[in-house]
């Protein structure tokens, strides 16, 4: 019997080698394609795209177009899931900088100078709302919109799940 360490080395063992060598040869192949395009992968935040499928419990009315009516649900269901003063308005709120209500609907400018003028950022997010005649959605039928989160709004997205189900509980 060999002393430990100094195994005989079967054939199983050199096709692993091989295969290890093959596997770090194709790594080092990729690396120069990585460093190329970092700097601008970088400079392009994450995009979620998230899809919500819901279904009628009773007949509806959709507006002409549902869009702001998306939105306005989404967010106060949002703003009574995640605040935590129960302010009026978010302005002067302590948290301001860290709610996920206003980080997603009220996107405060971080910087006086990284903004000029403005006293907001574009949301971090986009409603998309296949575009119907208004209509009556009946019972047992389906419908959604779809939400693309941008960047760090991704970090959200549990509380918009449950404040979408918390909209869909309260009648949309």
């Amino acid at each position: 019997m060999p002393p430990a360490g100094n195994a005989e080395r079967g054939p199983r063992s050199d096709r692993w080698d091989e295969h290890d060598e093959n596997m770090e040869a194709d790594r080092n192949e990729t690396r120069p394609l990585e460093r190329v395009l970092s700097p601008f992968l970088a400079a392009f935040p994450p995009l979620g795209i998230y899809r919500f499928e819901l279904l009628a419990e009773e007949s509806l009315m959709l507006p002409a177009y549902s869009g702001s009516a998306w939105r306005g649900l989404l967010g106060s269901a949002l703003r009574r899931t995640v605040c935590v003063t129960r302010q009026s308005r978010c302005d002067g709120c302590l948290l301001l900088g860290s709610c996920v209500y206003s980080t997603i609907f009220e996107s405060p400018a971080p910087d006086r100078s990284e903004r000029g003028h403005s006293t907001a950022v574009p949301h971090p997010f986009v409603l998309a709302v296949a575009e119907r005649e208004p209509g009556e959605i009946d019972r047992g039928d389906s419908f959604g919109f779809g939400l693309q989160l941008l960047g760090s709004a991704n970090a959200a997205l549990p509380y918009l799940v449950h404040a979408i189900a918390q909209a869909g509980g309260r009648g949309i």
